[in-house]
């Protein structure tokens, strides 16, 4: 049954996929070939060569975030475009915070050809960004998100309503 928004648009439910096939990949094509989502949040490395079978493009037919949390990091990627060509040497940071913590993780940045190609502007080329985080630097807990251009004493914030779980920093290796 569809679901609705509070503003009474219909939106359409897409089951999650659990993957647990010898093949990741073709389940996950088999999946967004039935289903055809608007995007897709996952923690699978295996989505991105899916996608490529299929030839959609990001963001342009897919949107497609990765909060990939391994056994010792958290991987994160996406893009940030701020309409102002003096941000361009800006260094990408996230930040997450919980009560009565903040931390800052300094990220690298990511040529993203797709950002530029649906925004239509070639400055945007240089809007993606890609951060690994230590779990070991962080507790046990649930983190909102927060992103930011940084350059000696300039920031660009972008505040988000997402979250990542830090179920165990200690547990596993890598």
């Amino acid at each position: 049954m569809p679901a609705q928004s509070g503003t009474g648009q219909r939106h359409r439910v897409v089951p999650s996929l659990v993957v647990s096939d010898k093949d990741p990949r073709a389940a996950i094509v088999a999946w967004l070939r039935e289903h055809r989502p608007d995007a897709v949040i996952c923690r699978c490395d295996d989505v991105l060569a899916a996608i490529a079978v299929l030839k959609l493009r990001i963001p342009l037919d897919l949107g497609y975030v990765s909060v990939n949390v391994g056994p010792r990091r958290v991987h994160s990627k996406g893009w940030m475009f701020a309409d102002d060509p003096d941000v361009r040497g800006f260094v990408p940071h996230v930040i997450l915070r919980a009560e009565g913590q903040t931390h800052y993780f300094r990220g690298r940045k990511e040529r993203r050809p797709d950002v530029a190609e649906a925004l239509r502007r070639d400055e945007a080329l240089h809007s993606g960004f890609y951060f690994v985080i230590p779990k070991a630097s962080l507790e046990a807990e649930t983190f909102d998100i927060s992103l930011v251009l940084k350059e000696s004493e300039l920031a660009l914030y972008s505040n988000s309503d997402h979250q990542v779980t830090i179920a165990d920093p200690g547990a596993a290796s890598e």
